[in-house]
C-alpha cells in the first residue's frame, strides 16, 4: 500500500527546495491534494497530518467523504 503521509512529507520538502531556489517563501505555496479514489481513512490520514486542502472531480464522491 502507498504511503500517502510519507509521499506527502517528501513532496513537501521538494517543494521547500524549490521554492527556495525561486526565491520564494515555501509558506506562500497552497498544496491540493487529489483524493480521488482514496479511501477514507487514507484521507483522514492525510488530513490529520495536516493536509487541509483537497480536490475531488466527482461530487458524489466528495460528499461520501464529508
Amino acid at each position: 500500500m502507498i504511503d500517502l503521509v510519507a509521499n506527502r512529507e517528501a513532496f513537501l520538502e521538494e517543494v521547500e527546495t524549490i521554492a527556495r531556489r525561486c526565491g520564494r517563501s515555501p509558506q506562500a505555496i497552497e498544496v491540493v491534494a487529489i483524493s480521488k479514489r482514496r479511501s477514507v481513512e487514507a484521507v483522514g490520514e492525510l488530513y490529520a497530518s495536516g493536509q487541509t486542502l483537497f480536490g475531488e472531480n466527482r461530487v458524489d464522491e466528495l460528499l461520501e467523504r464529508l
